[in-house]
């Protein structure tokens, strides 16, 4: 696994979705850009599990010019509904197929994220052991 997953540092910024208590954190998985997963905790909790949210786009990052991606972004309104619920969120990003991935690399990513969130579940209050992985297409396979 990367020797940087865990860091904050360089990590994007990620939006405040509907439901969150409006303080979502970004964590590095690894040195790529698409190597990070967010947590996002809802206003109001009503578990301390989390959802693990992979999601799809058949293995292969979007369009060159950027005009649609394949990314954790397309998780955002299951994760709003999921955090409406009161329940927190970790959405898991991952190198595609020409952006870095492949096998085994996508799979790694996959499970340095799942590894990642052990770690950061317990000072958030979560427990990491009552975590549930949900994918949607390529995510469902990651999941």
């Amino acid at each position: 696994m990367s020797g940087t997953a865990g860091t904050t540092s360089a990590a994007p910024v990620p939006p405040v979705l509907p439901g969150g208590d409006g303080a979502p954190s970004a964590h590095r998985c690894g040195a790529a850009p698409r190597q990070v997963a967010e947590l996002h905790l809802p206003a109001q909790r009503r578990t301390d599990g989390v959802a693990v949210l992979v999601h799809g786009g058949f293995w292969r990052p979007g369009a060159a010019d950027g005009s649609l991606a394949y990314d954790r972004r397309l998780e955002d309104h299951v994760a709003a509904d999921l955090l409406a619920a009161g329940v927190p969120v970790w959405l898991v990003d991952y190198r595609a197929v020409g952006d870095g991935g492949g096998w085994p690399a996508t799979l790694e990513d996959a499970a340095t994220a799942l590894d990642l969130v052990v770690d950061v579940a317990p000072a958030a209050g979560l427990d990491a052991g009552r975590a549930v992985v949900v994918g949607h297409s390529a995510g469902g396979h990651l999941a």
